[in-house]
Formats: structure tokens, sequence, C-alpha cells
């Protein structure tokens, strides 16, 4: 990601869009720091410390807009309540999600860092990820905000060139961000896992890794291309029911272990994937899409009736 950002900046530069390359290098070294170690934390304090310390009154409102959420969160941060249940969790990080376009989730680490900001030390990215809060696309929220604002721009000043290449490295980030979520809810899901390991040895080699994302990533963009159209099967409860259109699936929910297949095609994908990522597209955060294929769900054999 970063060589393609400093390769647009210099792009803009030589097209004499000064203060849009200025804005670009300004995101490169803020996306940094979500990634550098503690020494060179230090020398961005005054940068990144200083934006983090004039963002968190912002921060703080916004979280107390939705008073939910951020009692559940401080809640679980001081180890008043074990536990949230998964409602309560997607809450957390969706409303975290939204914080860290405006903030970048790291430079709240460095304000912490350079000189404790009281009362913050509960959204460091280290605490949320250890109580399994921190929103997947967490590192990618605040680079994205910020190229999709400057694609607007550039395509309001009639610069369009520049605009589709600020709009294909957005496309990297939100392709790379979804293929580490699927892998992440691989490694946890043992059912998940044996749907693309093929040769059942256990773990997804960089060939079935790679069937995976195609298959997602062709049914996702079918789905946000065709979504009116009645040509989706789902797999539930050792049954497979449709066609379907999008509308009627949103109807039905999407359980557990529901799986989706476009008519004619015998792939078969988790739903509640395919869902969370047509919504994260549309808003613009995360995900690509998709079409996948594996082995027989349960033992059957949908494929035949697909």
């Amino acid at each position: 990601m970063y060589g393609e950002l400093l390769d647009l900046e210099a792009r803009l530069r030589a097209s004499g869009l000064a203060d849009e390359a200025d804005e670009v290098h300004e995101l490169v070294e803020e996306a940094e720091a979500l990634e550098r170690p503690a020494s060179w934390l230090q020398r961005m304090r005054g940068k990144v410390g200083n934006m983090a310390r004039s963002q968190w009154q912002r921060v703080q409102q916004e979280l107390e807009e939705t008073r939910e959420v951020y009692g559940l969160l401080r809640q679980r941060a001081s180890r008043e309540i074990d536990e949230l249940d998964p409602v309560q969790k997607e809450k957390i990080r969706a409303q975290l999600l939204d914080l860290f376009k405006v903030v970048p989730g790291g430079a709240l680490a460095v304000a912490n860092f350079v000189a404790p900001i009281p009362m913050s030390s509960w959204l460091t990215p280290a605490l949320l990820i250890n109580l399994g809060l921190m929103p997947s696309a967490w590192k990618e929220a605040h680079v994205s905000h910020r190229l999709q604002r400057l694609m607007h721009k550039l395509e309001e000043r009639g610069q369009l060139d520049q605009a589709h290449q600020v709009e294909e490295i957005l496309e990297d980030i939100v392709t790379s961000a979804a293929h580490r979520e699927r892998m992440g809810a691989i490694a946890v899901d043992r059912k998940l896992r044996s749907l693309y390991d093929r040769n059942q040895d256990g773990t997804l080699d960089a060939a079935e890794q790679a069937t995976l994302h195609a298959a997602m990533d062709r049914v996702v963009r079918a789905l946000r291309g065709r979504w009116g159209a009645r040509i989706w099967y789902l797999y539930r409860e050792g049954d497979v029911c449709g066609p379907f259109t999008l509308p009627d699936i949103d109807a039905l929910g999407c359980g557990e272990d529901t799986l989706l297949c476009r008519g004619g095609t015998k792939r078969w994908v988790p739903l509640r994937w395919v869902l969370q990522e047509v919504e994260d597209l549309d808003r613009g955060v995360s995900g690509t899409s998709a079409d996948h294929g594996g082995t027989d769900p349960a033992g059957a054999d949908p494929d035949r009736r697909g």
C-alpha cells in the first residue's frame, strides 16, 4: 500500500497538484504510524501525537452519542463485565470503525506512548485486539476514508486520470482487508476450512487460498451488480432452496451455517461472509467480491441441485 501511495504522490506532483500530493504524503506518515516500532513512534510524537490529542475530544463526543456502545466498551475494558454477546461486539466494532476513519487507531497508541491521554487507554489497538473488539479493517479505515475524499475532490475538478489512480488503490486496500479477514475466520472455524481444503490436509495451501478469494470475489461482485435477479440458492439445514433475490435472502436471514450459490455455478460460499463484504463495500470500508469452489457441505451434494 505504501508504495502505491508514494507513487500516487509523485504523479500528483508531476501533474502540478501540490496540495493533493501533500495530502497523500501526510496520509502515508499517518498510516506508517500504525506499524512502526516505539522508537520510531517517539520521533513522530509531535505530528501524530498532536493530531490524536486534537481529535480525542471529538472521539469522546461521538462515542458518548452512542451511549449503549460507549457504556459496553467502558465496562468490558475495565473488566466490569466478563464477556459480550456477538451482537454487542458487532455494535462496538462498527462504532469503532467509524471513529478510526477520523483518527487512525495507531495515533492513539502514539499519543499514549508519548504522554498518556486520560481515559484513552481503553481505545488503544493492543487492548481492543486482546478483548476481541478491534474492527477487522481498522488499519484501512482511515486511509480509505481519506482516499475517498481525495478521489471525489479530483473528480469534481475534472482530474479523472488521477481520480482513477486513487480508485485503484482503494480497491486494492479493500480487497486486501477482505482476504485477511477471510483467512482469519477460516483459521478458527474447522467447518469453513473444510469447505476450501480440497486435499483435506487441514490447511489451505496457496492454490486453495487463491480459489477461495477468487470465488468469494466473484460472488460479491455478482450480488452487488445483480441484487434484484432471482438467481441465488441457499444451502441450510441439510437442504437446498431457491432461487431467491437478495431481498428474499435478507428476509430469510443468514444462519451461521447457511451457504450461498449462484444458479449454474455450483460454487458454495458462506452467506454471512458475502453479506458482510457487500455491506462493507457499499459503505466504502472493506470487502471485495466472490464465488467459490469447495467440498460439499455436511457430506451432502448440493451442487447437483444448485
